[in-house]
């Protein structure tokens, strides 16, 4: 199987995004019980505490690529990010 191969600088960006934006949220919370409605909400909180359009769609897509892993390993049927309206 390949690996994605991305500059370090890209994954110093991943890794803030996560800390700072996704594990706040969804550490505790069991990718089996995550819906639609919910990650929509938690776009709309990003947005509405001021981070910009840009770095709601990045942490978005790093929820998303973590939900994608989900989908991959079957661990979820569908991934509930797909067709979030984002920023």
């Amino acid at each position: 199987m390949k690996s994605a191969r991305v500059k370090p600088s890209t994954l110093t960006e991943y890794d803030g995004l996560l800390r700072v934006h996704v594990l706040p949220r969804w550490r505790d919370v069991q990718v089996s019980t995550i819906d639609t409605v919910e990650v929509e909400a938690w776009v709309a909180e990003l947005t509405k505490a001021g981070l910009s359009a840009s770095r709601t769609r990045q942490a978005y897509l790093v929820l998303r690529g973590i939900l994608d892993t989900a989908v991959k390993s079957r661990r979820l049927a569908v991934n509930p990010a797909q067709r979030v309206d984002l920023p």
